[in-house]
């Protein structure tokens, strides 16, 4: 009885229930692919992002390699350069003591501190030319070592045997390792009549300083560095002359691996070789193991070395980029789990829609959007850069885009710390958009970099206007802190591009350039992008290559002018003065390239240079009788570089000159960064005992307590006052003020820039203590300075 109701039960329920069924089974279905719909569009969305990003990725990491690769291969020319200057030094003291033994050259080498200086040096030794007469004699002199041992025959062997009309023999040598010293079979040795055998007639006939590999045995090779010595010291002007003046050479042994790892200092992950190829010989060197499928960049040094750097290679595909598969992991694992949670919810869920869509909306803003300030991206900005130029070219109308970078902001985050930075970097974003239209875009391209972009309208009044208006906005001081506790002030840089391009990246760059002007010409200043900038750009590049060049070919040299005591009509001094004898432009003054010198930081084997010049050249006079103190300008970077003090001591004890006839002359802009940083290397470079001059005085808004921080010995009026004291009574009296000054703090006080007539006679109401100037001396030669001098008692002021 009971089994008909259940049967019954089932057959009449069997049909609703399959419609329902049904109807859950479509239901299912629909939601389903609606969750697929949603999971392939977010994870095509995320491939794209990630594929942008992971391009944009490889680019930057080529660029940045590159820029790496260039810098190690000028800190290699430069260490070279360097150790050259160590065996032109070296010569010259041989040349000097001609009978020098083993024991002196053991003695300057450690005055020098060249072992300590140059850990890559292995040994230094001189080789002399040995007529066949004289070979009897020198083998009675010679201290043989052959195999690391004293002989105790005292033989002499020469390698190889045989009678020749000369012989190129090692008279001295030091070694690193004293066990080594003549190890290497060089005792008796013949580098004319060798494998080496061009390589030292080479130096002979050019005269100058060359390097190359040196095969020690088959299975030793070194870096060789060598110059030739010839009768008084300087280099004849033709062959043949050389020839006959030859004494000999001076040369060193470098590990190269050693010079390498010198110069990959600041490069972790870098491999470099150097190859050398030339007159039939082909030699590498290399440091570390360069890795599977690496990367390279290959420099060309023009004289038969190629340095060529490795780096691990960097893949441009998505899953070869670690942030690029980061993106599309996270951003294929989010779509997913918005996929599930919008099937989860089921239907006629309204909120499963509104979430759905609230996330989709966060991760496409996420992707395009910075994270800090919630502006657009470079992906999004280069996208809008896109479609506004397409617009232009259909209807038109104008487009422009604004680079701006903010003034101060490092000094600002450095300050007060990062929080504030950002809270600085949110309310420039907000600024930004309050002064701009809906229709245009801000973004933010990172750091402190801003980007704006505006077209149709917007242009009206001129894309100077909108740029007017901007820094109006951002010159209202921002209030920072939770309570608005710090206030700061922040302005802006701005570079512009208007008109059509090709694409967007070659408008953002030609706003990039712009910037680049608008930085160097000041800040909170705007400048317009034109045609010529770019070829400014070529034009700093090549300034640079050549720059790098001259440092490593002699081509730089000095100019003096004199100071004079107006009262005595006396020279008191002369202020040493870098020119560049440029091959292709001729003479260029400093105005031409220091700029790029300091950007570079090839002002510091410049000054390098300039000191030793100066001082050898302030000793010359000294033994001609003329006690000259010589003045030489030292940049910020000197002043920064930890190794300047070492410059000026080495200077120094090189010469021989006296310190106090060493006059560094600092400009009073560069003291007052950070005056007590500066007080403290014044002070480190006054106990050297050299004299100290503030340059440009009048100029830097020192104080009088600044003034008796620093050690200092005189200072130099800014040429400024000096050229408008017949225009403006202040500039007298501003004058009288420093002269005063002075001489109450006991400084003497130099007068720059006498170039007319009436000024020596205002200089000498003022009492100051020397002056300089076209009026009485204009830059000129050693050899014309010195003529002067004697010929003063013999002239008389106009």
């Amino acid at each position: 009885m009971s089994s008909r109701p259940t049967w019954n039960s089932r057959r009449n329920a069997g049909p609703v229930g399959a419609a329902k069924q049904r109807v859950v089974n479509i239901s299912s279905r629909a939601w389903v692919g609606f969750a697929a719909v949603l999971v392939v569009v977010g994870v095509a969305a995320t491939v794209g992002v990630a594929h942008d990003a992971a391009n944009h990725n490889a680019k930057e990491s080529h660029r940045a390699f590159e820029a790496s690769s260039a810098e190690v291969a000028s800190k290699l020319e430069l260490a070279i350069h360097d150790e050259q200057s160590l065996v032109v030094n070296g010569s010259a003291f041989i040349l000097g003591n001609p009978s020098a033994t083993n024991a002196d050259l053991a003695r300057w080498m450690t005055t020098t501190q060249a072992f300590d200086r140059y850990p890559e040096l292995q040994n230094l030794a001189a080789v002399v030319v040995v007529p066949r007469s004289k070979l009897a004699e020198f083998a009675a002199r010679a201290r043989v070592y052959p195999a690391g041992m004293p002989d105790p025959s005292g033989r002499f062997q020469l390698i190889p045997p045989g009678n020749r009309p000369f012989y190129c023999l090692v008279s001295l040598e030091q070694s690193r390792n004293a066990r080594d010293q003549l190890a290497v079979g060089l005792a008796g040795f013949d580098f004319c009549a060798s494998p080496l055998t061009a390589f030292v007639l080479r130096a002979r006939d050019s005269g100058e300083a060359s390097y190359a590999p040196i095969s020690i045995s088959e299975t030793v090779t070194v870096l060789g560095v060598q110059v030739p010595m010839f009768r008084g010291g300087a280099v004849p002007a033709t062959v043949s002359a050389r020839r006959k003046a030859l004494v000999g050479w001076l040369g060193m042994s470098l590990d190269p691996t050693l010079v390498l790892d010198r110069a990959l200092k600041g490069h972790p992950g870098t491999v470099a070789t150097m190859r050398y190829r030339q007159n039939g010989s082909d030699v590498a060197f290399a440091s570390g193991t360069i890795p599977h499928d690496a990367r390279s960049a290959s420099i060309d040094l023009h004289n038969g070395w190629t340095v060529k750097t490795y780096a691990a290679p960097v893949g441009t595909g998505l899953f070869a980029d670690g942030e690029a598969l980061r993106l599309l992991v996270s951003g294929t694992v989010l779509s997913l789990l918005l996929g599930l949670l919008f099937f989860s919810l089921g239907t006629g869920r309204a909120r499963a829609w509104d979430l759905v869509k609230k996330k989709t909306k966060e991760l496409h803003h996420q992707a395009l959007h910075d994270g800090l300030t919630g502006l657009p991206n470079r992906a999004l900005i280069m996208d809008r850069v896109e479609y506004a130029l397409a617009r232009s070219r259909r209807s038109d109308s104008p487009v422009a885009v604004m680079f701006l970078d903010l003034d101060g902001f490092k000094d600002i985050n450095d300050s007060f710390g990062h929080d504030a930075g950002d809270q600085l970097l949110r309310a420039v974003s907000d600024r930004l958009t309050d002064v701009l239209r809906t229709s245009d875009t801000v973004g933010r391209l990172g750091g402190d970099e801003f980007v704006v972009v505006v077209e149709g309208d917007s242009l009206d009044a001129g894309p100077e206007a909108l740029a007017e208006r901007i820094r109006e906005a951002l010159a209202v001081p921002f209030r920072l802190g939770t309570d608005d506790e710090v206030t700061v002030q922040s302005g802006a840089s701005i570079g512009i591009a208007l008109g059509m391009r090709a694409s967007a990246g070659e408008l953002l760059r030609d706003a990039d350039l712009a910037l680049y002007e608008a930085k160097n010409s000041g800040k909170g200043c705007f400048v317009l992008f034109a045609p010529e900038m770019q070829a400014a750009v070529q034009h700093r590049l090549q300034l640079e290559a050549d720059l790098r060049r001259a440092v490593g070919t002699d081509q730089f040299f000095l100019a003096y002018q004199a100071t004079f005591d107006l009262a005595t009509n006396s020279v008191t001094g002369v202020e040493a003065l870098t020119r560049w004898q440029h091959p292709g432009r001729g003479v260029l003054t400093p105005e031409d390239f220091l700029a790029t010198a300091e950007e570079t930081a090839l002002i510091i084997p410049i000054g390098r240079w300039e000191l030793r010049e100066a001082c050898r050249q302030a000793a010359e006079w000294r033994d001609a009788g003329h006690q000259l103190s010589v003045a030489v300008n030292v940049s910020g970077r000197h002043l920064d570089d930890e190794g300047f003090l070492l410059d000026v001591q080495a200077a120094l004890d090189d010469s021989g000159v006296e310190p106090h006839l060493l006059t560094l002359e600092i400009a009073e802009t560069t003291l007052m960064r950070d005056t007590d940083a500066s007080a403290d290397r014044l002070t480190a470079l006054k106990e050297i005992g050299v004299r100290i001059a503030i340059d440009n005085f009048g100029s830097g808004y020192s104080s009088m307590a600044s003034l008796q921080q620093f050690s200092v010995d005189a200072l130099k009026l800014d040429r400024s006052f000096i050229s408008s004291v017949a225009q403006h009574e202040g500039s007298a009296s501003l004058i009288h003020g420093i002269v005063q000054l002075g001489e109450t703090l006991g400084l003497d006080t130099i007068g720059e820039g006498i170039e007319e007539s009436t000024q020596p006679q205002s200089h000498l109401r003022e009492q100051c203590d020397s002056s300089h100037g076209y009026l009485l001396a204009r830059p000129m030669t050693a050899d014309a300075l010195k003529q002067l001098i004697e010929a003063m008692p013999r002239l008389s002021m106009a």
